[in-house]
């Protein structure tokens, strides 16, 4: 035998990008069978525990996880940085990624571009409605363009230019200095239609 493992899924993690005016990219998930008699697995993945940040408005990505036989009574979840892990034949490892962070708010995604994201795969309805402020149809998808209008109005919070699963503030006393936050952030906060189509 020449591989002592069979890859199963290769697939995309639904929800894990970052929610902003510009998603965050979504992680993977792969399913990796083990057809020898056994392995020994040693994991280096630790930003599956600290997912990319948000800026300016936009939302971290979300977590991943390393499990061996998942929905299983032998359900197990590995540390992301461990050695000696011992797997055996039957076994199955799935590693799911972090998603990158969002950029913007994400209630200033254009509702289309939700709606799209959904239809894709990428965006669940759930987190549509929950994250982004879009209403669709649970039959057509369609966007609800009133409710979608009143909800976004209703609920937009406060932000601040970094999310890390909450919002984080800079101190007044730092915002404007130079070797906090880089030039080219200041300008893009300042001038937000800088780059965007």
């Amino acid at each position: 035998m020449e591989f002592g493992v069979h890859i199963e899924r290769y697939s995309m993690h639904h929800d894990s990008g970052g929610p902003g005016r510009y998603r965050g990219g979504c992680g993977i998930v792969r399913d990796v069978r083990i057809i020898a008699d056994e392995g020994i697995l040693a994991r280096r993945l630790e930003n599956v525990l600290f997912p990319a940040w948000g800026v300016n408005g936009g939302h971290s990505g979300r977590p991943g996880r390393i499990v061996v036989n998942p929905g299983t009574p032998e359900e197990r979840e590995l540390k992301p940085l461990s050695d000696n892990n011992r797997l055996c034949q039957g076994d199955l490892l799935r590693v799911t990624t972090s998603g990158g962070g969002g950029w913007g708010h994400p209630f200033d995604r254009p509702a289309a571009r939700v709606r799209e994201d959904v239809l894709d795969g990428f965006v669940s309805p759930a987190s549509a409605l929950k994250d982004y402020g879009v209403v669709l149809d649970p039959q057509t998808l369609e966007v609800d363009e009133a409710e979608t209008s009143k909800l976004r109005k209703d609920r937009r919070t406060e932000m601040a230019m970094f999310h890390r699963g909450h919002y984080l503030s800079i101190p007044p006393a730092h915002a404007s200095s130079s070797s906090n936050i880089p030039a080219s952030w200041r300008s893009a906060v300042s001038n937000p239609s800088v780059n965007q189509p």
